[in-house]
Order: C-alpha cells, then sequence, then structure tokens
C-alpha cells in the first residue's frame, strides 16, 4: 500500500502532522477501494486525505470507510475528504473543505489549535518536504 503523496505540516503551535494523500480518479472498482480503506484502517496512523472528482465519489468513499471501519472495529475519521474542485490554493489548508468519514468539516490548519472546528486566524506555517510518492515498503493491495 503506497499512497500518492505524504507531506507534513508545521503547524503554528510548533506540532506537526504528516497526511497521506490519495487522489481519486473514480477509476477503482468499489472492491478494490475498500480493500485499500481496510489496509490504511489496519496500519496507518496519520489521517489520509482523498481528493475525489465529485460529490458522488466523496460520499460513496466516506460510505465504504465507514463500513470497513465499523467492520473492522476501526475508527473510520482516519479518513477525510474533499472534492478536487473545492481545492485552490487559498482553501486546501485554511477552508473547512475536508469532510470527515463519520465526523465535521475541518481546515487542515485547525489541528493547531486542538479542535475540529476551522480555527479563526492563522499565524504563517509551513510544508516541511515535498509532494512526493513515499520512500517506504509498499503492499500489495
Amino acid at each position: 500500500l503506497v499512497p500518492d503523496a505524504l507531506f507534513t505540516l508545521a503547524l503554528p503551535d510548533g506540532s506537526e502532522q504528516t497526511f497521506l494523500l490519495e487522489i481519486d480518479m473514480g477509476t477503482m472498482a468499489p472492491k478494490r477501494l475498500k480493500a485499500k480503506l481496510r489496509c490504511y484502517l489496519t496500519i496507518s496512523r496519520s489521517p489520509v486525505l482523498f481528493v475525489v472528482p465529485d460529490q458522488n465519489r466523496q460520499a460513496a468513499i466516506t460510505r465504504w470507510a465507514i463500513e470497513e471501519a465499523t467492520a473492522l472495529k476501526r475508527d473510520s475519521t482516519l479518513f477525510w475528504l474533499t472534492t478536487k474542485e473545492r481545492i485552490t490554493e487559498d482553501t486546501i489548508l485554511d477552508e473547512p473543505i475536508w469532510s470527515i468519514a463519520g465526523g465535521p468539516a475541518i481546515a487542515l490548519t485547525s489541528l493547531a489549535q486542538g479542535s475540529s472546528k476551522p480555527a479563526e486566524h492563522h499565524e504563517p506555517r509551513r510544508l516541511l518536504g515535498t509532494l512526493e510518492p513515499p520512500q517506504f515498503g509498499t503492499m500489495g493491495v
């Protein structure tokens, strides 16, 4: 299992948060995507961000994530989803465009305040590293 990318944000409070990123094109069959979700639920400790083509696909993946998490007795809030159209330079970090499977919509930078609600003001933050494929072992899905 290898995400499309992974990145770490340095948040204003000095903490860091790593995210795994999946760019979903809507072409992966439900059975295969559910297997991928199960793998993430089993091995990931970092949130998995899914960027999907449209709201129908977002709803389907959210439903599958909750179903798989329930079956494994895991937490579906590992998965955060948004549509491609909602992502801009201004929204990707600071706007509540990320819908958490089984939870609220939040902004990535709201994590610095330890809240699941959007933060009202943000100091400058920086991205640690680049958005490149991760360099760790693979597991077939």
